[in-house]
């Protein structure tokens, strides 16, 4: 039988973990962990290995023990039974960028912002900033719902399960209470929190204090929304394909021996790090490495995503984008990204890259001059064809 206390240390692991590599990186010293770590050969690559266990409508964290497989959950999900979330994106792309920027960048966005000496007064808040638990999903949200929120820990905190029940065949329940977290707790029950309750924003319920009630805001001016749920806390193995294929399918990834990486270019991984100075969350980059195999990292999923097997181009033809999304080796000409201006083709579609050798952005000023060019040709079509007309009518009355 599994005991609350063992379950807790492997909880924490994670956090410890994180909060290493953070300082590993900070203090300019060599990483704790190899990119080429070994992983278990029990684990298959590009395959989603979930966190065991449930919280329940009454609040109780359930662990079935014939539900853990190695210990994960035994409902793995490999990564080809999944799309990427934005329609036009595959690991070929000389650079990918997983969520889109407000006008004022990265810097811009409400998780990269430092905590405030309120916010940092709540330990548990702090850590969670400090490990980059908090990046991952403010930066998830930020990718899978095009949402700008810093996300509200505190909220996640008093959704903590009230009891810890572990479940085996043929055995009474273990059934431990678990008291409500405080700002000092040291128990981390996040990932299950976010999959049965997800996720809110700080303007809504502030990262200062745990609220008495997370039915509404604490802030007036708070918008009340839930994000990520139904998401849970994931691991994956495999090599740089396997991570490109984890950031356009689910979103951020924190990899070990990188940090957490936000997308890619020709050469680098974009990460992003915790600036010791301002506290702030600031984007970097790692080489990739070319000899990385067996990588491993962790990221945010859906447990219950689609699971459809990915149609496969030649299904698609004839048919229009929103009969047949867009997908990895299309060959319709509106699936495939243009590279210049009406290259392959005047219907290719603008890269969903912010960075490269061709942007979105110049993409859609070059779509937007051939539009007006080609209005610019119609004009003058029917010009000419309205002087053909008008010109004989005339002459009737010369």
């Amino acid at each position: 039988m599994l005991s609350q206390m063992a379950f807790n240390k492997l909880l924490v692991v994670f956090l410890l973990i994180s909060i290493s590599l953070c300082q590993a990186h900070k203090l300019g010293i060599n990483k704790p962990f190899s990119r080429t770590r070994n992983a278990p050969e029990l684990y298959e690559n590009e395959v989603l290995y979930f966190a065991e266990g449930t919280i329940n409508d009454y609040g109780e964290l359930i662990i079935d023990v014939a539900d853990i497989v190695d210990g994960f959950d035994k409902d793995a999900v490999p990564f080809s039974q999944r799309n990427p979330y934005r329609a036009g994106t595959a690991i070929t792309n000389d650079s990918f960028f997983a969520v889109t920027l407000p006008s004022g960048g990265f810097d811009a966005l409400k998780t990269s912002q430092a905590l405030s000496q309120d916010e940092e007064k709540c330990n548990f808040v702090a850590a969670t900033q400090y490990s980059y638990v908090y990046a991952l999903l403010g930066y998830t949200i930020k990718a899978r719902y095009d949402v700008d929120i810093a996300p509200s820990i505190t909220y996640i905190m008093k959704n903590f399960p009230t009891k810890f029940i572990s479940r085996q065949e043929g055995e009474q329940d273990d059934v431990s209470v678990i008291q409500q977290a405080t700002c000092d707790d040291i128990s981390n029950y996040i990932a299950y929190v976010v999959h049965k309750y997800g996720v809110v924003g700080s303007d809504c319920i502030p990262n200062t204090e745990v609220p008495e009630s997370t039915t509404n805001c604490t802030l007036p001016e708070g918008k009340y929304e839930k994000y990520l749920v139904g998401y849970k806390y994931a691991n994956f193995f495999g090599n740089n394909d396997a991570v490109k294929q984890a950031l356009i399918k689910f979103g951020p990834a924190f990899v070990y021996g990188y940090g957490l990486i936000i997308g890619w270019d020709p050469e680098n991984w974009i990460t992003v790090y915790r600036s010791h100075d301002t506290g702030r969350y600031i984007l970097d980059s790692e080489d990739i490495d070319s000899d990385a195999t067996d990588i491993q990292g962790y990221l945010y999923a859906q447990v219950d995503g689609d699971d459809t097997p990915v149609i496969p181009p030649e299904d698609c033809s004839g048919k229009t984008e929103a009969e047949c999304a867009c997908i990895e080796g299309d060959e319709r000409t509106f699936c495939i990204t243009c590279t210049a201006k009406n290259v392959p083709s005047s219907d290719c579609k603008c890269p969903a890259d912010i960075s490269g050798t061709y942007t979105k952005a110049q993409c859609e000023e070059d779509k937007a001059s051939t539009e007006k060019e080609a209005t610019g040709s119609v004009r003058v079509t029917l010009s000419v064809i309205a002087t053909a007309a008008v010109l004989p009518a005339l002459a009737l009355f010369i």
